[in-house]
């Protein structure tokens, strides 16, 4: 009757434990014999049909979002602001572009960019924003990443300049009109 008793104790056990997610101990220690033999009782019901079973929770997964926090859309690149140049294109569109453009003195301009592969020069602009004395009409003489370029006027109030994969800006628009 003990011994009986004790079965069923480690049986509910084994089932606590079970359930529980944990892993009970390997069974290599057994209650000490009796003098009768295991032939005389019946081994113990390991899980009776009526009795509930645990559902164990899924730990969520580590790459979840907490509630308290919102997902944020992914941020644009950053682009420069139209001064005098225009942004028109990036040579990586996925990354931050940036213009730098200065009067230099004279007719001279300077301008410095960072993943820029198209950009206008609106010459109306340029002559809004330059101090009293200084030049309003063409030619500028441009350095643009260091590579001089001249612009002589012929285009028109703006001139399109685009940058090649080897890095070299050459003017691309607009076409300069034709002589009559």
């Amino acid at each position: 009757m003990k011994t009986q008793r004790l079965r069923c104790a480690a049986t509910a056990t084994l089932l606590i434990v079970s359930a529980s997610g944990c892993q009970p101990a390997p069974p290599n220690k057994r209650p000490p014999a009796t003098s009768r033999s295991d032939a005389d009782h019946p081994p113990a019901a390991t899980s009776p049909a009526s009795a509930p079973t645990a559902s164990i929770p899924e730990p969520p997964p580590t790459d979840s979002i907490r509630p308290d926090e919102s997902p944020r859309p992914p941020e644009r690149p950053k682009r420069p602001d139209p001064t005098w140049t225009v942004f028109i294109e990036a040579l990586d569109e996925k990354a931050d572009a940036d213009i730098v453009s200065d009067w230099t003195g004279g007719n001279r301009l300077e301008i410095r960019s960072t993943n820029v592969r198209k950009l206008r020069i609106d010459f109306r602009e340029l002559n809004r924003r330059l101090p009293d004395g200084a030049p309003k009409r063409p030619p500028w003489n441009l350095q643009i990443d260091g590579q001089g370029i001249e612009i002589t006027g012929r285009r028109g109030p703006w001139v399109e300049l685009t940058r090649n994969d080897a890095g070299a800006w050459s003017v691309t628009g607009p076409r300069p009109p034709l002589p009559p």
